[in-house]
Order: structure tokens, then C-alpha cells, then sequence
């Protein structure tokens, strides 16, 4: 599967407060995507500062000789160090390789469709569509019915 990727479709999961349940709804709808085979590239936004790299560190070194972005890769992965970027940006980066971006957080931000978890857990779910627009709201357990909203709300199927 591969979907219509101009642009992305971004997937936002935001909430009421904090312990509501959003990042259990993002890694359930992740994992949903994933098992259906869409690539998913997820997002988390914090309020908290960004750890600093190790002071003196060589990837310290080139961002403080004025580098904008700095990767550090090991056998296990890459991490990657840059400056503070809006949404478009971040999902800019991350589309190259993913059919969906799913984004925790940015509750106010107006990019793609947001799942807006309500109450305490259990929680509701209110599903919007990518202009805003109130569709339902269903129970934050209902996964299959979440996963098939964003499907048909931001993904296109193309069969081989």
C-alpha cells in the first residue's frame, strides 16, 4: 500500500489535559497503520526543553561551530539535533519515507485531521476532518473504528 503523499497526510491526536490518553491513542493508531502496511513516521511535541547534547561532545562541537543540523548515527539508528521548526517543517522531514505522520500534540495547529481525546480514561474521541469540520465523536477503545476513519479521511489505496 502506498498513499497520496502531496502533500502527507498528517494525523493529529491532541487532548484536554495532560494523562488523557494521547500517546497510547497514537501508538495504537501507529501500530494499526503499520500492521495494514503504511510507512508511519510519529511526531511528539513538549512543552519541557530539548536535552542538550553532552557538552563538548563532536556533534556539541559542530552545532556550536554553527552546523543547523547535526546527526548523530550509531548501528542502532540516527538521532538528529536542529533548531526549533514549526509542524509543516518537522512533517516536511519525516514524509520522504512515511504514507502517514502521526503527530501528538499541537492541539491549535490546523494540519491534516485531528482525533481530540475528551475526559478522563476511558475517553472520548472527536474526530475531525482536515478543514475543521466535526464528524463524531466515538470511544478512545474503538481503534478499528478510529484507524478506518483516518483511512478514508486521509489515505489512498493504490493496489499493484
Amino acid at each position: 500500500m502506498t498513499a497520496n503523499l502531496d502533500p502527507v497526510p498528517v494525523v493529529r491526536v491532541s487532548g484536554s489535559g495532560r494523562n488523557v490518553g494521547k500517546t497510547t491513542l497514537a501508538t495504537h493508531l501507529i501500530s494499526w497503520l503499520s500492521e495494514r502496511g503504511y510507512r508511519v513516521s510519529g511526531v511528539k511535541r513538549t512543552h519541557h526543553a530539548v536535552p542538550p547534547d553532552r557538552a563538548g561532545s563532536d556533534t556539541d562541537q559542530m552545532a556550536e561551530a554553527g552546523a543547523n543540523r547535526v546527526a548523530f548515527v550509531g548501528p542502532d539508528g540516527v538521532l538528529e539535533r536542529s533548531g526549533p521548526a514549526p509542524l509543516e517543517d518537522v512533517v516536511a522531514r519525516l514524509s520522504a519515507d512515511a504514507d502517514v505522520v502521526v503527530v501528538e500534540g499541537y492541539r491549535d495547529e490546523s494540519l491534516g485531521v485531528q482525533l481530540h481525546l475528551m475526559g478522563a480514561p476511558p475517553a472520548r474521541v472527536a474526530m475531525r476532518a482536515g478543514d475543521g469540520r466535526f464528524i463524531r465523536t466515538v470511544s478512545a477503545d474503538d481503534l478499528d473504528l478510529i484507524g478506518e476513519f483516518v483511512e478514508q479521511a486521509l489515505l489512498v489505496e493504490v493496489t499493484a
